[in-house]
């Protein structure tokens, strides 16, 4: 079985004194996972924790100096999320007790098979996954129950507004220089009124028109400012037709925001990769997507990346790491991303790891087609 992207880049910090027991159990990790820091105790595994930048954690109990529980409670005063894996001859239930308390994820017992270890990693990972989601939905049921109820008290201020606008300005004479101060408050006021309207997007529950679309074809029409930067897109799309029914112009907007993104992460040169596929859920993605099939559409940059702290709060609105004073957006569109595939039935994956790019993995199901 081919494993997915997402279950063979977890990032796992393996920590184990015993090296001859380290070095085979590595190996044996190396085969199924591309990142593998190793510890050679608590104490070096806590620094390379908070050092490094991690999906999962996988420990020994006994250790010098530090143990695998005393270092595990450290780990989750920082990060209370993250998995930890526990490996120990210990099964008895005053050990099995402490570990729950401190909140230990899943152990598996010595020596070890490396077939439950990795069954141990998968669940963890899946588990991460529907907190993530859980966290993210919460979020944005809060922000469509404000959003909603504001963006109605705003445009029945707005509305009279611009009314009163256009009466004054067909009152007053045409080379008045009212009309000039009028010209620029309206101005203001529509910007105001687009705002309001983007805030309002961010409601599941908005009901747009939809009508089929060839994404393959989207894809390739894609038009953005490359800002006077070498940058080279490249497309890879499916034989087979992947039509979607959708809102046109709101998908389209999701997949140019992601690529202005990309740009606006590399320098002066660089590449950004566009795929679309079917795709069938896997193990790790089958109780996060709900339908049988999916494009799977991946955008994929060789710009600076960034840290998985930056990658949890991606869709937080307002929330932006450009240039405030800029014209660059504040922080809305990766929001509005998030919350346009959300109301297409679909899902969104961040991969990322800081001076290596960014991968986008956007999903949506067929057989809304």
């Amino acid at each position: 079985m081919i494993e997915p992207i997402l279950y063979k880049d977890l990032k796992i910090l393996y920590v184990e004194d015993e090296e001859s027991t380290r070095d085979i159990i590595t190996r044996f990790l190396s085969r199924r996972f591309s990142y593998i820091t190793t510890a050679i105790d608590g104490i070096d595994g806590l620094v390379k924790f908070k050092e490094g930048d991690f999906d999962i954690v996988i420990t020994d109990i006994k250790m010098p100096g530090m143990s695998g529980l005393e270092m595990s409670q450290e780990i989750k005063r920082i990060d209370k999320d993250m998995p930890i894996i526990i490996t120990s001859a210990h099964s008895d239930l005053p050990f099995l007790i402490n570990a729950i308390e401190i909140g230990i994820d899943n152990y598996v017992l010595k020596p070890i098979k490396i077939e439950k270890l990795n069954q141990a990693i998968i669940k963890s990972s899946q588990q991460k996954l529907l907190q993530q989601k859980e966290r993210h939905s919460k979020m944005f049921e809060y922000l469509t129950f404000i959003t909603v109820g504001m963006g109605h008290d705003f445009n029945n201020l707005l509305t009279p507004a611009l009314g009163y606008i256009s009466l004054i300005r067909s009152i007053i004479k045409e080379d008045s220089l009212l009309i000039e101060y009028l010209n620029k408050s309206e101005e203001s006021l529509l910007k105001c009124k687009d705002l309001v309207q983007r805030f309002m997007q961010l409601s599941f529950d908005i009901t747009t028109d939809r009508e089929e679309v060839d994404i393959c074809a989207m894809l390739n029409g894609i038009n953005v400012n490359y800002n006077n930067k070498e940058i080279k897109i490249t497309y890879y799309c499916s034989e087979n037709p992947l039509i979607l029914k959708c809102d046109r112009r709101r998908l389209y907007y999701c997949f140019k925001e992601i690529v202005k993104n990309a740009i606006e992460a590399m320098s002066n040169e660089g590449e950004v990769t566009i795929k679309a596929e079917i795709y069938k859920p896997d193990e790790v993605h089958d109780k996060i997507l709900k339908s049988d099939n999916y494009v799977k559409i991946s955008f994929i940059d060789t710009g600076k990346g960034m840290s998985k702290k930056l990658i949890d709060t991606l869709f937080i609105p307002y929330f932006t790491t450009k240039n405030l004073d800029s014209d660059k957006g504040k922080g809305l569109s990766l929001a509005l991303v998030y919350s346009i595939i959300k109301s297409h039935g679909g899902n969104i994956e961040v991969f990322s790891e800081v001076g290596k790019g960014t991968t986008v993995i956007i999903y949506l199901p067929l057989k809304r087609s």
